[in-house]
C-alpha cells in the first residue's frame, strides 16, 4: 500500500502469500513471505543484498526463529507445501526441499535451471531462466519437463483451473492439466 507496513494476502492452506515493504537502509528487507496456515510457521525470504539472502522459518505467536537456510546462490523465491518448504536458487538453478518444521534438506533438484516456483495438490511447478517449465512431485521426481519459450520464464502460478505462467518477453500462457497449451496473451 505505499505506506511501508508489511502487507500480507492469503491464497490458500499452503502455498502463496506475498509481502512488500520499502527496503531498509543497509539491513534486511524482506522479498516473500509464504505462510502455512495449518502450523505456526511463516517462511521469510530475506535479502541484505545479491548473493546474500536466505529463507527463514519463524513461529507465528512470538517471532522467534525456528530455522534459517542460506543455499549457495540467491533465493528467488519459495513455496510452502504440506510438510516441505521449496526455496529457488536461481543463481545456482537448484530447487531445494526443506522439511517445514525443523529445516532439514530433505531433497534438490536441478533438471532445468529453477527460477520460480508454486506448490499445488503435491507438485512443486517451476519455472525456469531458460524457458523451461518443469512439475516436480513432494519427493523430488521430475512429474513433467518442457520447453515453453527460448528465454526467461518470469513467473508461475498453478491452480485447479490450470497453470498460468509469464515470460520476460510479455506473454502469459495457461496450461491445461497435461500441461498443453491452452492460451497465449501477448501483454502490451
Amino acid at each position: 500500500d505505499g505506506s511501508g507496513d508489511v502487507v500480507l494476502s492469503s491464497r490458500r492452506s499452503y502455498g502463496r502469500s506475498r509481502a512488500s515493504h520499502k527496503p531498509s537502509k543497509g539491513g534486511w528487507r524482506m522479498r516473500y513471505v509464504r505462510l502455512a496456515l495449518a502450523t505456526v510457521v511463516v517462511v521469510v525470504a530475506l535479502s541484505a543484498g545479491v548473493g546474500s539472502t536466505s529463507a527463514q522459518a519463524q513461529d507465528f505467536s512470538n517471532g522467534s526463529v525456528i530455522w534459517q537456510k542460506s543455499p549457495a546462490g540467491d533465493v528467488n523465491d519459495i513455496a510452502v507445501g504440506k510438510d516441505k518448504v521449496y526455496v529457488a536458487d536461481n543463481n545456482n538453478g537448484i530447487l531445494y526441499a526443506y522439511d517445514r518444521e525443523n529445516g532439514t534438506q530433505e531433497w534438490t533438484y536441478s533438471g532445468v535451471d529453477v527460477n520460480h516456483i508454486d506448490y499445488h495438490n503435491g507438485n512443486v511447478y517451476v519455472a525456469a531462466g531458460s524457458g523451461y517449465f518443469a512439475v516436480v512431485s513432494s519427493s523430488g521426481t521430475e512429474q513433467h519437463q518442457s520447453s515453453q519459450a527460448s528465454y526467461v520464464l518470469e513467473g508461475i502460478d498453478a491452480t485447479e483451473d490450470g497453470v498460468y505462467i509469464s515470460s520476460n518477453s510479455d506473454w502469459t500462457k495457461k496450461l491445461n492439466s497435461t500441461y498443453d497449451t491452452v492460451w497465449t496473451n501477448s501483454i502490451g
